[in-house]
């Protein structure tokens, strides 16, 4: 009887471990997917793929203005009040290094989107 309990806690723990590794591995692959897709689109204006490298740099520096975001609002909560849940778009901007011009890669629809204020973050940040 003890042996069935300890064989159930175990068998238990092994398919957490595993549920846990499929969603890292999952995650893992849509992040990869996200950048190779944003690599081959192209610019809306000069018609040329942005890259590997422009994808891998404006994806980064989306997410280090996201953890920039969650400090400032752990900064300026109350004292002992709890943040329950911080959502952000899961767009950012993306500037071509051919021409200049900057839309919104959505990386939920994997996509462009024209936005003419992603200009401004790029050049202010």
């Amino acid at each position: 009887m003890r042996f069935a309990a300890l064989a159930a806690v175990f068998l238990a723990g092994v398919a957490w471990f595993a549920l846990i590794g499929a969603l890292l591995v999952h995650v893992a692959i849509e992040d990869f997917r996200d950048l190779r897709t944003l690599a081959r689109l192209q610019c809306p204006a000069c018609k040329r793929a942005y890259g590997k490298t422009t994808a891998r740099r404006s994806k980064a520096k989306y997410q280090r203005e996201c953890d920039d975001a969650v400090r400032q609002i752990e900064a300026d909560k109350e004292p002992g009040s709890v943040i329950v849940d911080v959502n952000f778009d899961n767009e950012w901007p993306v500037e071509c290094p051919h021409c200049g011009h900057c839309a919104k890669s959505s990386a939920h629809h994997r996509n462009l989107v024209e936005n003419p204020l992603a200009a401004k973050s790029i050049q202010n940040g």
